[in-house]
This record gives structure tokens, sequence and C-alpha cells, in this order.
């Protein structure tokens, strides 16, 4: 099969019934027969395969010199909720396009499908930080939105919960990461450009303001004896996008999810939760943006006479990419005869873990509209094709 047609059959897997995208999420049903359907194809492809105490896939092609390092290739194949059929798919499948069309190589090569990228279910990279060894202590005891703690669901997906903490790769085992994927934004195709290569990976604050005011009759109440905790969350939430928009591109501000108590047409809200999603490329850029964002709820709450209940959660700092591997992804796009784009990815990736113990870069092509995350993601033939060509040129130069 080809990788088109390959990823056309992956994506009826956990597609949904009514036709609003995927949801492959990890240690489902779902994601069983995703794996086993790309296990088949890499041993298919002559690639010997195994899965760790995580649930990692991997698919190995040795080279002549067994004790050499390995380059690692892949991406993951969970999705969130009414996801796409290219988002992390491309990656796995385009690596294993890729292998299957190199020569003898020195280093072995093993393609990798990490589990639990996304974070819907379980806290994000799970599968990546697992090899780099990088889970929190708490890991097993986390709960999905349905109460289930991760040992539970291992458990019902075949996984023994106690290997998870071994699956940590021995130092020496990798040489370097290569991950291919969709851009995930609107940059390389309103350029016209076909590739992209990721420098660095944006860092992440992830925050939850509760604003607390007091409930009154929404008809009876003048407007200057309120303690509205909407109205001020509105203001603050004007003052945060504006410093993001002062700051400028790559930093972006984003309000999910916001819930109103009590939550009555005819009543003022008393509270309001939401939360603040702020990345940026740059660690002191993100630190004032985050700075910013407090001091616009701050004082807000000040102005409008309600209380501030502000939480800032542990994020992820920006991550380069290897300068030395992107050099490589560069020339190998000049010999391909593809322009390329040197960019920032806004969103997380497997890189991002991976990074932490081998060098890692990243191919970007480009999707439509720059949409993604939504049944309308699409990548075309083209563009697929090219990115498996560049990793695969890629791969060829980092494994000789």
């Amino acid at each position: 099969m080809s990788l088109w047609e390959r990823l056309q059959a992956l994506a009826r897997i956990g597609a949904a019934p009514d036709g609003q995208g995927l949801v492959r999420w990890p240690f489902t049903p779902a994601e069983a027969e995703a794996v086993a359907q790309v296990r088949a194809w890499m041993e298919a492809d002559g690639l010997r395969t195994r899965r760790d105490g995580a649930g990692n896939l991997f698919g190995r092609r040795e080279g002549t010199d067994p004790a050499a390092a390995a380059v690692l290739v892949g991406s993951h194949l969970d999705t969130v909720r009414g996801g796409g059929s290219y988002d992390g798919a491309l990656g796995v499948l385009g690596a294993m396009e890729a292998v299957a069309g190199l020569p003898a190589l020195r280093r072995p090569v093993e393609v990798v499908a990490f589990t639990n990228e996304e974070g819907n279910r379980y806290p994000a990279l799970l599968g990546s930080r697992a090899l780099t060894g990088a889970l929190l202590p708490d890991e097993l005891d986390r709960r999905d939105p349905d109460g289930m703690p991760l040992r539970e669901a291992m458990a019902a997906a075949g996984l023994d919960p106690a290997a998870l903490a071994g699956c940590a790769a021995q130092p020496g085992r990798y040489a370097a990461y290569l991950e291919l994927h969709i851009e995930q934004g609107p940059v390389l195709e309103a350029s016209g450009t076909p590739a992209g290569i990721v420098e660095r990976i944006a860092g992440l604050r992830m925050g939850t303001a509760t604003l607390l005011g007091r409930a009154d009759h929404a008809g009876t109440t003048p407007m200057d004896r309120r303690a509205d905790a909407l109205h001020a969350a509105a203001g603050a939430l004007s003052a945060a996008y504006a410093a993001a928009d002062g700051l400028g591109r790559p930093a972006v501000l984003t309000c999910g999810r916001l819930t109103l108590r009590p939550g009555s047409p005819n009543v003022v809200p008393a509270a309001v939760e939401l939360t603040l999603d702020m990345r940026d490329a740059e660690v002191g850029r993100l630190d004032r943006l985050a700075e910013a964002a407090h001091a616009a709820f701050a004082a807000a709450a000040e102005a409008h006479g309600v209380k501030l209940r502000w939480e800032m959660r542990p994020g992820t700092p920006p991550t380069p990419m290897d300068p030395g591997l992107c050099d490589i992804l560069e020339a190998a796009a000049r010999d391909l005869g593809l322009p390329c784009l040197r960019m920032t990815s806004g969103a997380g990736h497997d890189a991002m873990a991976v990074a932490r113990i081998m060098p890692a870069a990243m191919v970007f092509v480009p999707c439509r509209g720059g949409r993604s995350h939504t049944p309308d993601e699409y990548a075309s033939p083209e563009a697929c094709a090219n990115g498996a060509a560049l990793l695969r040129e890629a791969v060829r130069r980092c494994a000789s």
C-alpha cells in the first residue's frame, strides 16, 4: 500500500459514528486496533516490532553496525476528540514510508508510534516522556475525565502498569530523533512553501483564574452596586489578549473554557472560572505574557470589587531543536528541490520530550487552511509525499 492509501485506511479506525472526526484515545479499543494495523504494516515492511510498557510501538531495521546508536523517527497515533486524519498519523506512516525506501545504512533505524501525545485522557506526551525517564511519581494514579486511574486503563488494555517505569531508553541507544508533522497552522500554505524546519517549539503556561463576586437580581441591581464576576472577567480578558497582541508573533493567549455560576440568565454572575493557555518561543517573553495576564486580572478584580484566585500550573519551557539536525534537514530539502522555511511550532509535540535525551528536529508540511484538531484537517497527497521524501533523505544522512 502507498503512504496515501495507508493514511486513508488508518483514518477509518476510531472514526466517530456521526462522521465528526476521529476519537482514538490511549488505552482504548480504537487505539489497540490502530496499533495492531500499524504493527502489521511495519512487519510487512520488514521491520522487527516490539511494544514497550507504556504502549509505544517500535519497528526496527538493523544497520550494518548493529552496535551503533539508532536513528529514531516517528510521531503518535492518538487523536483529540473529533480530530483529523493527519495529526500524528502522518509522522508515523511517513516514517515507515521513508525507512522502506532506504538502502542499507550503518546505523539502525527505529520507527516509533508514541502513545498519548495529545493528553486528552491522561497527561500529555506520556509515551515520549516514558522513553526519556521523565514520568512523574504519581503518574499511574492520574485519572481520566471519567475517573479511571491510568493503572486501571493500562491493565484493561493488556499492559502491565508496573512496566511503565522501565521504559526509559538506555544511554547511547539513540543518536537522533526526527519527526514529520502537518504544520497545524497557515504559514506554509499562505507562503506557498512545501516544507518547514522547526527550530524551536513554543513553551506553555497554563493558568486558571477564578473571579468571585456576588449574585444579585439582574433587573433590580444597579450597575454601580454590583460585584459582577463576569464584567470583571471580560475586562481582564480584553487586557490579557491585548498583551499578547502587543508582544507580537509567536506569542498567543487563549481562553478555551469559561464557567459561570450560578449560570442563570437573570442573575448577576457570582463566580467565573476560566482557563488561560499562553505560549511563546522565548522564556522571557512567555514570562512577561503570564505576568501581564495576572496583572490584568488583578486590576479588573480590584476595579469591580471582586476577589481573584490565580493559579499557574507547571508548564513546559520553550524547547530548541538541535541546530545540526536542522541544518541536515535544510540541506536535504535543498538537494530535493523543496523550498523551506525555518519555523517555530506553537503546538507541542513528542519532540519536546525526546529532545531531553537526544538531538531532535521536526519537519512540517502544509495543511489546508492551517486547520487541525478538526474533521476538516487535510494535507494533500503531494504534501505528504514531500514530507516523507525529505524525512527519508534526512534519515539517510543521519544513519550513514
